[in-house]
């Protein structure tokens, strides 16, 4: 794991790995949006010609992102994939708009730069001049951009080629989707909700692959703004609208209605929100806090996240799969998993308050924080048989790290 007060350290293979399972192919873009480089917002106001180009919303500036994108270019280069040079264009009323990415022209035409399986070019080049595929592809385009107008006209040509081609209903429900009204109260933004998981995500997902989450975001953020206000159901949590904002990738606001539920530190689900939100706001020490009283007050709730491959921390991640391949007595489970992090990344431990609580691994951490900080040869002792009477397992693998 970095510092706190740096981004987190990605594994890059992992999330190119991820991107090639969930879409069949590997973009530069969605690599900088998933380790949060780039902001959504910042993103989207590029696409809709807001912005010239994305320069001055790449986190840790031009020349960093270039050498991140180099390294996971480089890696989809060793899994055989291949790369393709794409355009890209602008959506909503800059839809058909080509774009540039970086004033760099190095790092514009990485951007531009995307790879697939070499099996996959094989299959589109053996329809790619079919009179349906082209006009496929001209229905993804104007669905890609949002514009419904230009969607329907050539979802009219493909129908008119091929009524029975497997683009037309999702397609259709798509459009449907792009000209519905926003939902306005309480109700209609729940049946929209059902909509969209049931319906339009699906769709997206089939048809547009990758940029279903550019499609879907604005339906997403309709229905959490209808949803904002409304009470938190245990029962029904993803009827909040910070579930939606979550969903809209809208991180200020999945912390404020986070926030704004009485009690919240008390549900699991809305801790775990709140810690992503924090995450991708880059407050990472404020989301590992949270994630670490998960730990204490739902152990069962965190192993199940954690475990989950949408956890979006994923220096945390390796962590805990780290820790359950030692073996120790007490095994590492959650209530001990904030004390084996203290004693892997001393760093961080000192960034940390001791916890002052009753059990053996709140106590196993505030004396982990205390060795990492440090203090007289009389206190490092007491501190030590300490923790040895505790865990006698994590003093062992501390005093290992320390004759290192």
């Amino acid at each position: 794991m970095r510092p706190l007060h740096e981004a987190p350290n990605p594994d890059t293979q992992a999330v190119v790995q991820e991107l090639l399972s969930a879409h069949g192919a590997y973009s530069p873009l969605e690599l900088l949006l998933e380790t949060s480089r780039l902001d959504y917002d910042d993103y989207r106001a590029w696409r809709r010609g807001e912005r010239t180009t994305l320069d001055g919303a790449l986190v840790h500036g031009a020349n960093h992102t270039r050498t991140l994108v180099e390294r996971a270019h480089a890696w989809a280069r060793s899994l055989h994939l291949e790369a393709e040079t794409v355009a890209l264009y602008g959506t909503d009323d800059n839809a058909g708009a080509e774009l540039t990415a970086s004033m760099d022209i190095q790092l514009d035409e990485l951007l531009h730069t995307q790879f697939r399986p070499a099996a996959d070019r094989v299959q589109l080049d053996i329809f790619l001049d079919t009179s349906e595929s082209r006009a496929a592809g001209e229905v993804v385009d104007a669905l890609s951009t949002r514009n419904a107008t230009a969607a329907e006209s050539r979802l009219r040509r493909l129908t008119d080629l091929n009524p029975h081609h497997w683009a037309v209903n999702e397609a259709d429900i798509l459009i449907q989707a792009l000209n519905a009204s926003p939902p306005m109260t309480y109700a209609e933004a729940l049946d929209r909700l059902d909509i969209l998981e049931r319906k339009w995500r699906p769709a997206a997902c089939a048809v547009l692959h990758a940029g279903s989450r550019d499609f879907l975001t604005p339906l997403w953020r309709a229905i959490a703004e209808a949803l904002d206000g409304a009470p938190f159901e245990a029962a029904d949590p993803n009827h909040h609208a910070s579930w939606a904002y979550l969903n809209g990738l809208d991180w200020g606001n999945v912390r404020r209605t986070v926030r704004s539920v009485p009690g919240h530190l008390g549900q699991p689900i809305l801790l775990h929100r709140l810690a992503e939100a924090e995450l991708r706001l880059r407050n990472r020490r404020t989301a590992i806090e949270l994630w670490f009283a998960l730990c204490r007050d739902a152990p069962e709730y965190f192993e199940e996240a954690i475990a989950s491959a949408a956890f979006p921390d994923r220096a945390l991640k390796n962590a805990w799969l780290a820790a359950q391949e030692e073996d120790l007595k007490p095994p590492i489970t959650p209530t001990w998993f904030p004390a084996w992090v203290a004693l892997k990344e001393p760093d961080m431990a000192r960034a940390f308050a001791p916890r002052g609580g009753d059990s053996d691994s709140e106590r196993a951490f505030d004396l982990m924080i205390a060795l990492a900080v440090g203090g007289s040869d009389r206190q490092d002792i007491d501190n030590r048989r300490a923790l040895q009477a505790i865990h006698p397992g994590l003093l062992q693998r501390y005093l290992d790290a320390v004759d290192a």
